[in-house]
This record gives structure tokens, C-alpha cells and sequence, in this order.
């Protein structure tokens, strides 16, 4: 696919640069447009080379067309800063900071373990898009309605931008790790004691035999 569309974008290139050298060869008198519509009627009418012309004319179509359509998508991908009018002048807030308050505001949260945070501008206000990865044992309508009022009144405080809606997926769940290194020391721990209770116990006779022997 990444040769196909090398070429193409080539093939389209190409042929803009060859319109664009036509039309200032014209312009400035260097050949006459007689000479020209020659050679179009010469080659581009030519019944011998219609499949030529036609595949070029496709290709040219189909990178021109692609071409629109991946400006009309960096346009809608362009984030725009949100305007925010206060009574000492315009402010405005770029979008990352937006979107990084939401997800400030789910990690806050001990039972989300991974959020993905977007945002869309509505004009009047903001929505908020979220994708969670949370722990199993949560409550996820509990968690995820505290997060969707959190991020509201957070943005809201910190930058004075409505926030219309919270949309939140919860894309999974992830087991707990379960703590098991505390119990073993501990079992360890109280073994060691008990030994050394012994140990004490199997002296204590000992000293006491050797004491009265001295007295004698």
C-alpha cells in the first residue's frame, strides 16, 4: 500500500507540474496555444493511447480525491484552543490542558489504573471523552458517576470551561495482585520467637543447678 500511494502521489505531482509549466510556457509567450491544443488533440484525443489517458486521468482523480479528503480530516483533527472571556480580557486554554485535568482527575481514583483522555469543543462547552482500564472489585456506576461530576467541577474551577458532557468507556478490568509476602514473614517471624522461647527455657535449669553447687 506504501508503494501504491508513493506512486500515485507521484503520478498526481507530476501531472500538476505539467499544467502548471503549460499554462507559463502560454502566459509568457514562450509557445503558442495553437502548439498546444496540437498536441492534446495529437495524444490526449488519440484513440491509440485512450487506455493511457485514462488510467492517468483515474490516478490523478484518485490522488486528488484522497488528497481532499486527508486536508478535511487534518482540519477536524487541528484541536483549537477553548476562548474563555473573563472581565479583564480573553483567555485561552489549549486543549491538552483540558484533557489532561479530566485524566488528573480518574487517576485520582485508587480503582482506575489507565485512562485515555479526549476532548471535543462545542462552542458553548466541552465534551469529555474517557476510556478506563479500572480494578475488578470496583464499582464501576459508583466510580465512574464520582469521576463524571469530578471532572465537571475541576475544569470548571480551574478554567472557567463549561464541561456539557463526560462520556466514559470502561474498555476492561484488571485482577488485584494479591498480597502474600506480609503473611509468610510474618509465620517466620513468630516461628524465630518460638525457638528462642525454647532455647531460653532448656538454659534456665542449667544456671540455677550451677548456682546451688557454689552456696555448697
Amino acid at each position: 500500500m506504501k508503494f501504491l500511494d508513493k506512486l500515485i502521489n507521484f503520478i498526481f505531482s507530476l501531472a500538476m507540474m505539467v499544467v502548471s509549466v503549460v499554462v507559463l510556457l502560454v502566459a509568457f509567450n514562450f509557445t503558442s496555444s495553437e502548439y498546444i491544443n496540437s498536441l492534446i488533440n495529437d495524444y490526449v484525443w488519440n484513440v491509440d493511447y485512450d487506455v493511457i489517458v485514462i488510467t492517468v486521468a483515474i490516478i490523478v482523480f484518485l490522488a486528488g480525491l484522497k488528497t481532499t479528503i486527508f486536508l478535511a480530516d487534518f482540519k477536524k483533527k487541528k484541536k483549537i484552543p477553548i476562548m474563555v472571556n473573563t472581565e479583564h480580557g480573553n483567555i485561552q486554554i489549549a486543549s491538552e490542558t483540558i484533557e489532561n485535568i479530566a485524566g488528573s482527575v480518574a487517576k485520582s481514583f485508587d480503582d482506575v489504573k489507565e485512562v485515555n483522555t479526549k476532548m471535543v469543543n462545542r462552542g458553548k462547552g466541552v465534551n469529555i471523552y474517557m476510556t478506563l482500564l479500572v480494578d475488578q472489585d470496583s464499582n464501576v456506576r459508583a466510580l465512574t458517576r464520582e469521576i463524571q461530576e469530578g471532572v465537571k467541577n475541576k475544569i470548571h474551577d480551574n478554567t472557567g470551561v463549561l464541561v456539557l458532557n463526560t462520556d466514559i468507556k470502561v474498555k476492561n478490568i484488571v485482577e488485584r495482585a494479591k498480597k502474600t509476602t506480609t503473611v509468610q514473614t510474618n509465620s517466620q517471624v513468630a516461628s524465630v520467637k518460638e525457638n528462642t522461647v525454647v532455647v531460653k527455657e532448656e538454659n534456665k535449669p542449667t544456671n540455677e543447678v550451677a548456682t546451688v553447687e557454689k552456696s555448697e
